[in-house]
């Protein structure tokens, strides 16, 4: 399986960027040009069914499926001596966390951008995705929800109906049933929780889902001003620092 990637050769820190659903690896491109990450090697892929990342199979859409792609996009790029960190997005916050469970990867630190941790992160997006028929969605469901995310006054949603063009209906509906099948179940959060390593929560005050502030317990807490959920891209200073920071704790 060969996923599209951005990526940025770098010393021994490699930053795996994971986007949310129906997005794509160029929400994180702002990334590219801040300073607090100058000289780390940056790797954004499209997750299986988002961007250029297709034609592959229904299991590939699932967050099992993400995760054992990203494997094996890794296996040749996390050496010995080279250390891992992930920043993940929405429903990248799901399939990272998966893919953390991996010991060989030899992970260092984790970045968590509201993604995915327990049942209420699921909003009316995801679920009423997850709960409707297939066959239904992929007609006049789909294209009505993007022509909404066209018209929508957030410009983080906008940005998201450009991206999500390139995501299949068949895909985006297997990715968003795995999703709330994750959160619902509640190990994305003890998996959060349990990881050894420099961590954090950044989120947008606008987006701020006190359902899961008030469950992180001791993890760190990043709020960023005048920000929706897509952090990335609304303020892209402000995730690089906030990234720059916890990666500074795990060297």
């Amino acid at each position: 399986m060969t996923l599209a990637t951005l990526s940025r050769d770098g010393g021994k820190d490699l930053v795996l960027l994971l986007h949310g659903i129906g997005c794509v690896k160029e929400s994180f491109a702002a990334l590219w040009e801040a300073p607090e990450l100058a000289g780390l090697a940056l790797l954004a892929p499209d997750l299986p069914g988002h961007g250029a990342s297709q034609g592959l199979t229904p299991e590939a859409w699932t967050m099992e499926g993400m995760a054992s792609a990203l494997r094996d996009l890794l296996a040749e790029r996390v050496t010995e001596g080279r250390r891992l960190h992930l920043v993940a997005h929405s429903m990248g916050g799901a399939v990272g966390l998966l893919l953390a469970r991996e010991a060989w990867l030899s992970l260092a630190s984790f970045v968590n951008v509201e993604g995915n941790l327990i049942a209420e992160d699921c909003d009316l997006l995801s679920r009423r995705t997850a709960e409707m028929d297939l066959a239904l969605f992929r007609g006049r469901k789909f294209d009505r929800l993007k022509a909404r995310s066209r018209a929508a006054e957030d410009p983080g949603l906008r940005a998201w109906a450009g991206w999500v063009e390139a995501c299949p209906a068949e895909a985006f509906h297997a990715s968003a049933r795995s999703l709330v099948a994750w959160s619902d179940g509640g190990e994305l959060l003890r998996i959060f929780r349990s990881l050894a390593v420099p961590k954090a929560y950044v989120f947008g005050e606008r987006s701020a889902n006190p359902a899961v502030l008030t469950r992180l317990g001791a993890i760190e807490q990043v709020p960023i001003a005048d920000c929706g959920h897509f952090v990335m891209t609304e303020k892209p200073a402000a995730l690089a620092r906030a990234v720059s920071r916890v990666i500074a704790q795990a060297r």
